[in-house]
Order: structure tokens, then C-alpha cells, then sequence
């Protein structure tokens, strides 16, 4: 079962018994923190939710298959971001520390999901979740955005297919519910099956026209 230690501020599963590797910031996979507004204006945030947890998801992986030693948490973290979310790490540090001595990377994530997090509350979300399309997107991307409301809200991908099926199309919601499984294992496929069905039925341009109906090599 996976158990906190003084390696890391977070649990991670027991590492194999093996010769443990020295830390190596090169080796590990984790794309930048780009600070960058996907949806503008949304109240979405900057991405920092989803850039932590993919940087954790690399650190304990490398300390679960090579029993790493990490330590210092905080400027580790930075050396994964563009220059402009860095920056408010380099200006700030000391000031943090001065007011908080214990200052720690609890309290650092706290500085930046204030200044790059989410900007709504969970019913807020929720309410994002029950929007139908926009016609500014295709159903590619309402998807996508609903896949990411979900992760702001830590919940199943089942829920986002509920709430495709319920909302996205009120006029092919009788259509959808019926084409999907709701108890399957892995919902990603049937949310696939449902974004199929709604770009062959209502198109996928982005005025929501049959006659532009718009194909896409881009998957969820």
C-alpha cells in the first residue's frame, strides 16, 4: 500500500528491491508548465493542476523503480516550468521564506494554484459540465473541455460521459443514452462512441453545419 516518506511530500508505492539510483532531473519525462490559458476567459486557470499532477506521476515513478532519493522539492519543481511561472518562484522565495521559515512545497503550490489555478468553485464546474456545445467548437473539442472540467474536479471519466450524454445535444440525448454503457469498465471508449455519433449526426464544424462535416485524426 502506498505510504508518505521523507523522500516525498506525497505516498508512492513501495520501490523494487534494488540498488537505489541517484537522482537524475535529466532522465525524468514530464512536459514543461507552460503557464498558458487554454480556454481564455473560462475561470479554468493556467493548467497548473494538471502540470502537478503529471510531475508527480514522474517522481514516483522513478522513486518507486529506482528508489531515488529527491529532496529538494520546491526548486526541482521550478526546473519544470518556462520562464514566466518560474519567475515567480525566483522573485518570491526569500520574501516566502522571511514570512514563513517553515516554508515548504505545500505552502509553494498554495502561492501557485492562487496565481495560476482554477478560479471556480466545484458547483461552479458542475455547471460547466451541464453546458451544451458552444458553436465555437467542434465536438473534438467540447469533449476535451469537458475532459478537463473532470480533472478539475478529480472525477471519473464517467462522469464526463454522463453529463456528454445528458447535455451536450438536448435533441439527441434520448439517442445517446441508449448508444452508451454507463457501467463499462473504461468510459473513455464510450465517450469516443459518443462524440462519433455526434459529429456523423449534427457535423463537427464549428457553426455546428451538416455540409462542413469535419474529420480529425486528433483523439481523446
Amino acid at each position: 500500500m502506498p505510504t508518505a516518506s521523507p523522500r516525498t511530500p506525497y505516498p508512492v508505492a513501495p520501490a523494487f528491491q534494488m540498488a537505489p539510483r541517484p537522482p537524475n532531473i535529466k532522465a525524468l519525462v514530464c512536459e514543461r508548465f507552460d503557464a498558458k490559458e487554454r480556454y481564455p476567459g473560462q475561470g479554468l486557470g493556467f493548467g497548473f493542476e494538471d502540470f502537478e499532477r503529471r510531475w508527480k506521476h514522474a517522481i514516483e515513478t522513478d522513486i518507486t523503480i529506482y528508489g531515488s532519493n529527491w529532496t529538494d522539492f520546491l526548486k526541482m519543481m521550478v526546473k519544470f516550468m518556462a520562464a514566466r511561472p518560474a519567475k515567480l518562484f525566483h522573485d518570491n522565495y526569500e520574501s516566502w521564506k522571511l514570512e514563513n521559515p517553515t516554508f515548504s512545497y505545500k505552502d509553494c503550490r498554495q502561492k501557485y494554484l492562487k496565481q495560476y489555478g482554477c478560479r471556480l468553485s466545484g458547483p461552479e464546474l458542475v455547471d460547466r459540465l451541464r453546458e451544451p456545445k458552444k458553436k465555437n467548437f467542434t465536438w473534438l473539442d467540447y469533449a476535451e473541455y469537458l475532459l478537463e472540467v473532470g480533472r478539475l474536479l478529480n472525477a471519473d471519466d464517467r462522469l464526463v460521459l454522463e453529463t456528454f450524454a445528458l447535455y451536450a445535444c438536448p435533441e439527441e440525448k434520448s439517442t445517446l443514452l441508449v448508444l452508451v454503457n454507463f457501467n463499462a469498465t473504461n468510459p473513455r471508449p464510450e465517450l469516443e462512441k459518443a462524440l462519433e455519433f455526434s459529429c456523423r449526426v449534427k457535423g463537427d464544424s464549428v457553426l455546428n453545419d451538416k455540409s462542413h462535416n469535419v474529420s480529425s485524426n486528433r483523439r481523446l
